[in-house]
């Protein structure tokens, strides 16, 4: 293949890659591999780690995984390693090095020196191995359990047993406190030993990292810095994520590798503080395990819509009713919702939730009437008076907006052609519509004004479409069944 072919190919990969992409994140990831192969020069005397800050949600999952296939594309060394699902035991540092050293392996085995690819390999990283069992071995743990007995002859507890015994016999008293006092001594110096000789294994596991590092560069045509992608560890025992912060820091932290850990920060705060108390700054502490902090770019609320729908579109096997677009498209109608009531990504994905529930639970003959049935889920989720005010017998339909007005919610208004005239829906007065329709017989409701619409009224024609489902039934409109739904829906946590 020539060279110009696999320009071609690799500017197809990428592309395809990034097709899904409806955040338009694509250049921001070029960036950020710009500045940080930048500020990873080969002389520095450590490793970078990035913190890329994201609520749950926002994307952070899809754009690193994109973000890496664009590095190793681009012929870098590339770890991908999933916290949550390694988040099975206590040993966090080993279970990150073998992921480094499968692509360490791999980077090797392409190096041109004549010798077979998998033995080149192993031979290169075999060091590594043996000097991180020494840096990592648990020396706290051996001691306390096996150490002393071997020491000793005697168990922890029966130590303590002897103790407590001899501090109650007067006569032997002081030769127990003796004996324990020598062991505990002996055990001090055990561990001051052990802790010291796993300082030093450390340094010489950063010291055999640095040289597979080297040996990659110098014998292959991988690009230097590694990239390493941590995803997930907000969802992490709290236990594990310190415990693999503090390798990354501690036992990682060489020239010419990069963390990319892909977390929401305040939660991994939360996490911090499970561990050190409520009074800790989780937050602060935080910092010393991060040269520098990125935020993921916020979505705006369509595209985030969008990306919802995508994953689980509740609307595919429903017949839906929009009003607010001539495309007639439900995430128009949703991200507007959105907007105006000014909720967050975590309160978006608590609507969907709720909504979809509300459908599932519906009969499926029923029209399902979108603006209606998001604006009820996300009054529910931000203004619960208002939802009380438009669902509960006993207020008018006009109370409710004018809470909403109070509260100082903005819709666009809705244009429309009705033959050659511009016509414009004021949303607040389909809100007093939806109330005071929904809690109507259809015998009652068509004797009601709104019904007499112009013929290109997208509201008005949504009105009928409510009444038509019910003629032939003695029963309330489908909207009337949303606010109760809804109710049993909010008792979900997403």
């Amino acid at each position: 293949m020539s060279k110009g072919n696999a320009v071609s190919d690799s500017s197809r990969a990428r592309v395809l890659s990034w097709s899904e992409d409806v955040l338009e994140r694509e250049k921001y990831a070029a960036f950020l591999t710009n500045f940080l192969v930048n500020r990873s020069p080969p002389n520095e005397e450590q490793g970078l780690t990035l913190a890329l800050d994201a609520p749950w949600g926002a994307g952070k999952s899809f754009f690193i995984d994109r973000w890496s296939q664009d590095l190793r594309r681009a012929n870098h060394a590339v770890v991908s390693f999933d916290a949550w699902k390694h988040d099975l035991g206590d040993e966090a540092t080993t279970l990150l090095m073998a992921a480094i050293k499968r692509e360490l392996e791999e980077q090797c085995a392409k190096a041109d020196d004549g010798k077979d690819s998998r033995r080149k390999a192993m031979e290169v990283t075999k060091p590594l191995v043996k000097t991180l069992r020494r840096a990592v071995l648990p020396a706290g743990k051996v001691l306390l359990a096996g150490v002393t007995k071997k020491l000793t002859g005697v168990a922890l507890d029966e130590l303590a047993d002897s103790f407590v015994e001899g501090g109650a016999n007067a006569e032997g008293g002081s030769e127990s406190a003796a004996e324990l006092d020598s062991t505990l001594d002996a055990i001090f110096e055990k561990v001051l030993g052990e802790s010291e000789s796993r300082i030093e294994a450390v340094e010489a596991f950063k010291a055999e990292l640095i040289r597979t590092l080297k040996f990659i560069g110098k014998n292959t045509d991988v690009n230097l810095p590694m990239f390493v992608f941590i995803d997930e560890l907000d969802r992490c025992r709290p236990s594990f994520a310190i415990s693999l912060l503090e390798g990354i820091k501690h036992v990682f932290g060489v020239p010419n590798v990069v963390f990319i850990v892909a977390t929401n920060t305040d939660q991994l705060g939360e996490s911090v503080k499970a561990v050190y108390g409520q009074g800790f700054d989780g937050r602060s502490y935080l910092r010393r395990f991060f040269d520098l902090e990125a935020a993921l770019p916020p979505p705006d609320n369509r595209s985030f819509t969008r990306i919802l729908l995508d994953r689980r579109n509740h609307f595919s096997e429903r017949k839906i009713l929009c009003w607010m677009s001539e495309t007639k498209d439900p995430v128009h109608e949703i991200s507007v919702v959105a907007d105006a009531l000014k909720l967050d990504l975590r309160d978006q994905e608590r609507m969907h939730t709720m909504a979809r529930a509300v459908i599932a639970s519906l009969n499926s003959r029923y029209v399902i009437h979108v603006f209606w049935l998001y604006m009820l889920c996300a009054m529910r989720i931000k203004t619960p008076l208002c939802f009380d005010l438009a669902t509960r017998e006993g207020y008018g339909s006009q109370e409710a907006v004018d809470e909403l007005r109070r509260l100082r919610i903005r819709f666009p208004s809705v244009q429309y052609r009705d033959g050659r005239s511009e016509h414009a829906n004021d949303v607040f007065t389909a809100i007093a519509a939806y109330v005071r329709v929904s809690r109507m017989h259809p015998a009652n409701i068509a004797s009601q004004e709104l019904l007499h619409h112009r013929s290109g009224d997208p509201f008005k024609i949504a009105m009928h479409a409510l009444i038509e489902e019910n003629s032939m039934s003695a029963i309330f409109p489908s909207t009337a069944h949303y606010p109760d739904l809804i109710l049993q829906a909010g008792h979900l946590r997403v």
